[in-house]
């Protein structure tokens, strides 16, 4: 991890956060008309889904 800087929180986000910005990544998605920015943002969205799943998957695992 690099030096901190104060320009970026590391902390992890909630699911309810992660699924906030899901949410908002999706309607940029279909709202803009730019294809390069969209493929960026679908690649922000797919990364953001991947840190939701995992961050579901560890919550269910340390409930049981």
């Amino acid at each position: 991890m690099p030096a901190d800087d104060g320009l970026f929180d590391y902390t992890e986000l909630e699911p309810s956060e992660l699924c906030d910005q899901c949410m908002a990544l999706n309607y940029a998605l279909m709202t803009l008309h730019d294809r390069k920015i969209k493929e960026i943002l679908a690649f922000i969205l797919w990364e953001r889904f991947e840190m939701l799943r995992s961050s579901l998957y560890t919550t269910c695992e340390e409930a049981a």
